[in-house]
């Protein structure tokens, strides 16, 4: 599975139905073979609720949204999930998918500058952060390239 092609097609769907004006943020929960993707937004889908405002726009974040869900799918199964993410995680999003225990690893394309201390934070809860290059193809196979 190419999971940076799968990121890059959802983060365009993410950017067409998103209503915070900021940005588009796709996060997929890989849990098995199977992915659920999740997108940023206020609450409620209310355009009005998002102030635009940088750090505090209002929105809920695509992670926090993903990180619910494998809470309950390792409830259930007992398993760990991993994140697909278009933008690092922000460093709030980080410690909640560090503290969840149900996260194993965060891929990721884009590095956002404000955004290398939540990936720091990650690596030092030991949960594994990969950036997707362009040939990346995904963890099982050949052309597997981090950056």
């Amino acid at each position: 599975m190419d999971y940076r092609a799968e990121i890059l097609e959802n983060t365009k769907i993410a950017e067409s139905i998103t209503v915070c004006k900021r940005k588009g943020v796709a996060c997929g929960l890989l849990q098995g073979e199977a992915t659920k993707w999740f997108f940023n937004g206020p609450i409620g889908r209310d355009p009005t609720l998002c102030s635009n405002e940088v750090g505090n726009c209002g929105c809920i974040h695509a992670e926090f949204r993903a990180v619910e869900n494998a809470i309950r799918w390792r409830q259930l199964r007992g398993e760990k999930a991993s994140l697909l993410v278009n933008f690092s995680p922000c460093t709030s999003c980080a410690n909640l998918i560090a503290v969840s225990g149900c996260i194993e690893r965060v891929y990721y394309i884009t590095l956002t500058e404000h955004d290398k201390r939540g990936l720091r934070h990650l690596e030092k809860a030991g949960v594994e952060v990969i950036q997707l290059r362009a040939d990346f193809k995904g963890p099982y196979g050949q052309g597997y390239a981090t950056g």
